[in-house]
């Protein structure tokens, strides 16, 4: 898991064009540790071998593993920790 994170770490740095800077200056650092814990995720855990750059959509316009496991995710969190919401009665 460590050497995951160590690749997954230098491949944010050079995606993000971070390599010859001494300082970065992160807006939203929740962006960063939330990519960086999915990709360990998905590389230790599930064997998947996406990288930083993954973008969201595939050139044949489907969402990419990464995207989709981000968008479950999301969704899953909404339901564990407010499971009353399921129950309003929302027009589809």
């Amino acid at each position: 898991m460590w050497a995951q994170s160590i690749a997954i770490y230098r491949e944010m740095v050079a995606a993000e064009g971070w390599t010859d800077l001494k300082v970065v200056d992160v807006a939203i650092v929740q962006r960063l540790t939330y990519n960086v814990a999915l990709l360990v995720i998905m590389r230790c855990g599930f064997g998947l071998n996406c990288d930083w750059s993954v973008p969201s959509q595939a050139a044949d316009g489907s969402m990419s593993i990464h995207e989709s496991i981000r968008v479950v995710t999301a969704q899953h969190l909404i339901v564990n920790f407010a499971p009353w919401l399921m129950s309003i009665p929302l027009a589809k």
